[in-house]
């Protein structure tokens, strides 16, 4: 065995910058998510990378497709998100902390259908045909999730 180096010169003051960990619990929040807007929240990852989690950016497209939009500088873990929505389509939606080090990975992905319960239906109008009852009615706005079906109760 020859026998161990000098030291080396000490180094340039590198700091090594850690990144949060991706947000966790990405969900709709169906008290807020109606035909024209959705509803998110989430929680932050299990570790910040030593370093308090600054903001977050959110990032959204159709179900389908690529992410083609991205709300930045999110303060805390809830959005409403307004814009670049159309009523009745499924958006896929996902979440990155940002630290000084930089941004986290991604959250898993939530899929958020862009509508809410439908219109309540007009009174329906009744006439006898015969030994017929007849129920009319115009089925009500659907706000954007086709309708599939209708209950219909009969008193005596």
């Amino acid at each position: 065995m020859a026998g161990q180096s000098e030291e080396s010169d000490p180094g340039n003051g590198a700091v090594i910058l850690n990144l949060a960990d991706a947000p966790v619990n990405l969900a709709n929040v169906a008290a807020v998510t109606s035909a024209t807007q959705v509803g998110l929240t989430w929680s932050e990852g299990p570790g910040n990378g030593g370093q308090i989690v600054l903001d977050y950016t959110v990032s959204y497209g159709l179900d389908t497709g690529s992410y083609l939009y991205e709300i930045g500088g999110v303060v805390g873990t809830t959005l409403t998100v307004t814009e670049h929505l159309t009523t009745g389509l499924t958006y896929k939606f996902k979440v990155k902390a940002r630290n000084d080090g930089g941004f986290s990975p991604d959250s898993s992905a939530v899929m958020i259908l862009v509508a809410q319960k439908p219109d309540t239906p007009v009174a329906p109008t009744t006439s006898i045909d015969d030994s017929n009852v007849l129920i009319e009615w115009t089925p009500p706005y659907d706000q954007g999730d086709a309708l599939q079906g209708f209950q219909i109760f009969i008193l005596q």
